[in-house]
């Protein structure tokens, strides 16, 4: 992993989202940068020209300089600060392309504060061609556990190998005696998907996907008896349950469910653990730099309100 970027709004909150981007950035050993958007591209000109004049980007630069200082505790062991004059989402998506990015940061507020598609966040899980990784707090880095959901056990090795795979390359090794990462694989079924045959392949993909760093361990919710609950609400219950460092997901660019339905947009509002928003369902030789291009907001008609 290259780089860490983290998007600061330089509010008192912002601390623990830098905070834990500087802690992945150490445990992969890749560069961290910071970057703050003063959104300055929608504003009327008469203000835009103002806040030039006034040194509105000299004064969030070093913001940002204390920021960092005061996060790490000592100079910034980080690339040079950056402001923006793009909004958030189109500040982040372009320069983690240009930086190649193994992951982009950034905060939410708490679950039920609100915020909907149009929040930074949202925009930019769901336009990244790398993955997201959204704080509403502290995050424990490396994870102890990570929770990650799948529909269909026995179609779900590819995608599970690209999730093994990025959470090998975003965490250092446990130190020597010490227990690995559990990576919990959810599979919720229901009705007829309740079925051996779907517990044993849940079972032979988190076999194939184990690695000396991590313990896979398959687990499924029948639900037997009880309606369907849609999977937002599956893994969001086994999330509050089992209390995980983070909830991993895939964001699946062909799922019919409408945007506000699908679990990766109703975890990133709903979820009180940190989320990190994979993108599209990953392959055996997928590469982040191979996904589909970020794309500016205005591009998005359904996520660009706002």
């Amino acid at each position: 992993m290259r780089a860490v970027l983290v998007g600061s709004d330089l509010g008192p909150r912002s601390d623990a989202v830098v905070r834990g981007a500087a802690a992945l950035a150490l445990g992969s050993g890749a560069a961290l940068h910071v970057v703050h958007a003063l959104d300055m591209i929608g504003m009327p000109l008469r203000e835009a020209v103002t806040a030039l004049e006034t040194g509105a980007d000299r004064r969030a630069r070093g913001t940002l300089d204390e920021q960092l200082r005061r996060v790490l505790g000592r100079a910034p062991d980080a690339a040079p600060p950056a402001v923006d004059f793009r909004c958030a989402p189109a500040a982040l998506l372009e320069r983690a392309r240009e930086l190649d990015a193994g992951v982009v940061v950034v905060g939410a507020g708490p679950p039920g504060a609100g915020e909907d598609a149009a929040g930074t966040p949202f925009r930019v899980a769901a336009r990244s061609a790398r993955p997201v990784l959204v704080l509403r707090g502290p995050l424990h880095w490396p994870p102890r556990s990570v929770l990650y959901p799948v529909e269909e056990p026995g179609a779900c090795g590819d995608a599970l190998r690209h999730a093994c795979d990025w959470l090998r390359r975003a965490c250092p090794p446990p130190p020597a005696g010490t227990s690995p990462m559990e990576l919990l694989v959810l599979h919720a079924a229901h009705g007829p998907e309740a079925s051996p045959d779907g517990a044993a392949a849940l079972a032979r993909a988190a076999r194939r996907a184990g690695h000396r760093r991590l313990r896979v361990t398959g687990i499924r919710d029948p639900r037997h008896g009880r309606p369907p609950a849609t999977p937002a609400g599956h893994v969001l219950d086994w999330a509050g349950r089992m209390g995980p460092d983070l909830l991993l997901l895939h964001r699946r660019p062909d799922d019919p469910a409408p945007v506000r339905e699908r679990a990766w947009y109703q975890a990133l509002l709903r979820s009180p653990c940190p989320v990190c928003v994979l993108p599209g369902t990953g392959g055996p030789a997928a590469r982040w730099e191979d996904a589909a291009p970020e794309r500016a907001p205005q591009d998005d008609g359904v996520l660009a309100a706002g």
